[in-house]
């Protein structure tokens, strides 16, 4: 069986740009009504290939897709994909993560080693002659030409066509009145059942999220998941129990966001001045904020600012803020890379702004700024299971070895160390996926000297069925209100 370059990759920290294949699970779609086809003789992939010698096997590809004139490079690269669903007859669904392509993929076996060759080393000659070694199906120029032809339609591949395409998109998304909802079904609860799930999760930590805020201290930030609610609600509940209970007259007026940039374009810190969409309506950005940010770093804070229409950890946590203070808040959205990874200079991100020059940058603003501010950090921890490429089942024993790489990184949390945080993940090599040390980096570095950690849950939220684990914790930092 031929090896699949990229097999086992997932990227979890804001810097990697791989394409997120999963363990033996391959992920590429299109939906469609014209095919692009060609019959070919398939050589034994080993147990568990669902094509046999001389039977033909077909892209399927969304007709609606835009033909592009700009020139193909001669060294085709095909964009991330990740693996959406597998069919009843056994093909991968494969989707571009970034929702930036249009429609998606259906392929077999055959089809993602394909694929794979299209790495943007290779030549067109150079693609035929492995998908021959390999495979013992002689590929015409004509039919990889005719395959790299939908792929550039669509948005797969990398190119004059995709940046054209990507420019429509992003054009379209600054024109629009705000960012709109990625779902407005995807919070766990229909629009008009929403509040009482949120109000239900707040209640069921009202006795488990610790010390109130009194009269005498002051509450800086939180830390908050980025999981859809039912899975996250342990911890969620135990982070806006506090936001909940600060006394009358003291909730802030704006909140500063810290999100992780899943699967976007951006190497460097990204904010949008777009306002955001929520069930209820729409909550205000301060612009005035990140203009101000941008002046201070001297560089820009919007290098991809697209990249905010399919981000979620935003989105979550200005849901929880609409309906806890209403319309009156003002919100402030960053993404935040992962503090190892190559930014700014050299990065593709043209005076983007670095993370630590931005998250210092930030915390001065904000003590020299009169607006009441709350900073969040929206951020999960350990992503483990087969369903991110994990051998081993998600038994009790994993479960705990996740659980103490966790504690080795919530101590650094709970000890104000950034920089150790930082050393800590690159020393380790991140071995249980942890998505959000960028926001978690940027809260520790911008927080006030002498905030105090109030340590307010830990939670693994497993799916045995999917082989889906994703941890999560909540937090609370308060400081001495001066007199």
């Amino acid at each position: 069986m031929p090896a699949f370059p990229g097999q086992g990759f997932s990227c979890w920290n804001a810097g990697t740009r791989m394409a997120a294949l999963w363990g033996n699970r391959y992920r590429l779609r299109l939906t469609a009504s014209e095919e692009w086809t060609f019959s070919t003789r398939v050589s034994p992939f080993g147990a568990g290939t669902d094509y046999s010698p001389g039977i033909p096997f077909a892209f399927r590809l969304d007709s609606a897709c835009t033909h592009m004139s700009a020139p193909r490079s001669q060294y085709p690269e095909l964009r991330p994909v990740e693996i959406a669903t597998r069919t009843p007859d056994q093909r991968w669904v494969l989707r571009d993560p970034t929702g930036l392509a249009q429609g998606a993929l259906v392929v077999g076996e055959t089809q993602v080693f394909l694929l794979s060759l299209l790495d943007g080393r290779r030549s067109h000659r150079d693609i035929r002659t492995e998908f021959l070694r390999a495979t013992g199906t002689f590929l015409r120029p004509a039919e990889l030409e005719g395959l790299l032809e939908h792929l550039e339609e669509c948005g797969f591949l990398q190119g004059p066509a995709f940046e054209a395409r990507y420019q429509r998109l992003a054009d379209a998304y600054h024109a629009g009145p705000y960012r709109p909802l990625r779902s407005p079904e995807a919070f766990g609860a229909s629009p008009a059942e929403l509040p009482g799930l949120l109000n239900r999760i707040l209640a069921s930590a009202a006795l488990g999220a610790g010390s109130a805020v009194d009269g005498q201290a002051s509450l800086l930030a939180l830390v908050a998941p980025h999981l859809d609610f039912p899975r996250g609600a342990a911890c969620y509940g135990a982070a806006y129990q506090w936001l909940l209970r600060l006394p009358a007259g003291r909730s802030p007026r704006r909140v500063v966001i810290l999100g992780t940039n899943h699967f976007g374009r951006s190497r460097s810190v990204v904010a949008t001045t777009k306002d955001f969409q929520t069930p209820w309506g729409v909550l205000r950005t301060d612009q005035r904020l990140i203009h101000a940010l941008e002046a201070d770093c001297g560089g820009t804070l919007r290098p991809f600012e697209l990249d905010h229409l399919r981000e979620h950890s935003i989105e979550l946590h200005a849901v929880w803020l609409h309906h806890l203070l209403g319309d009156g808040i003002e919100i402030v959205p960053f993404l935040c890379p992962d503090p190892n990874a190559p930014q700014s200079a050299g990065s593709g991100d043209p005076r983007g702004v670095e993370l630590r020059e931005f998250a210092l940058a930030l915390g001065a603003r904000l003590r020299s700024d009169a607006v009441p501010t709350l900073l969040i950090a929206s951020a999960d921890l350990s992503h483990v299971g087969g369903y991110f490429g994990d051998s081993r089942s998600l038994d009790a024993q994993f479960l705990e070895e996740v659980r103490r790489v966790d504690a080795a990184v919530l101590d650094l949390v709970a000890a104000g160390e950034p920089e150790e945080l930082r050393h800590h993940m690159l020393r380790t090599q991140n071995p249980t996926r942890h998505c959000s040390v960028g926001c978690l980096y940027a809260l520790l570095t911008a927080l006030a000297p002498g905030a105090h950690p109030h340590r307010l849950s830990y939670h693994q939220a497993v799916t045995p069925e999917m082989q889906n684990g994703v941890t999560c914790a909540a937090f609370a930092f308060t400081q001495p209100r001066s007199s």
